[in-house]
């Protein structure tokens, strides 16, 4: 973006940008654009490190271990909670979808969360068929699936992306420039 910015200013100390009306107001044009493009890039900029974290934290699982239940849904509660921290630093991003997305995803795993807590209360790892353990483990395992898990939407992002496109008034300033170099 410094590279970007350097090479845009250079730009606006032009003679002909700052003489001919033409190639002022196709400048003008530019300059819009390149502050709509700068913000897109730096919102961007913050947005994907949390994503990228959100994304790695809640894809790790722990180890699955049948022999010790109680202790594996203790585990699984440790990273729901760190998946619901970064989901949570993801809902404070400035792209709205994904802030969104993020609160949804936290408000998700929350719920989550406090199922896995009542699992691990249950008395797993001596659990039998029929039990009111069982019956409750069976409950919990319902309920858990009847949470839904938040989507992207990334129509927000694309329409930004749109928006932020500098290349139509970077090559009508080109073209102008060209026309009057002639």
């Amino acid at each position: 973006m410094k590279t970007f910015k350097q090479d845009s200013d250079k730009l606006a100390a032009m003679k002909a940008v700052k003489k001919d009306k033409d190639v002022k107001e196709k400048y003008e044009t530019f300059e819009q654009d390149r502050a709509k493009y700068e913000r897109y890039m730096n919102d961007l900029a913050q947005t994907m490190p949390a994503l990228m974290k959100m994304t790695h934290t809640c894809t790790k699982l722990p180890k699955f271990d049948s022999a010790d239940m109680s202790s594996y849904y203790r585990d699984l509660s440790k990273a729901l909670e760190s998946c619901a921290a970064d989901a949570g630093d993801l809902a404070k991003v400035p792209i709205k979808s994904y802030a969104e997305y993020g609160a949804d995803m936290q408000e998700s795993v929350s719920k989550k969360k406090d199922i896995v807590d009542q699992m691990a209360d249950l008395n797993l790892n001596d659990i039998e068929y029929g039990s009111a353990d069982y019956e409750k483990l069976q409950d919990l395992h319902s309920k858990m699936s009847d949470i839904d898990s938040p989507t992207l939407d990334q129509s927000d992002l694309q329409k930004a992306a749109k928006e932020a496109d500098l290349s139509g008034s970077l090559k009508d300033l080109e073209t102008t420039l060209s026309e009057k170099i002639k």
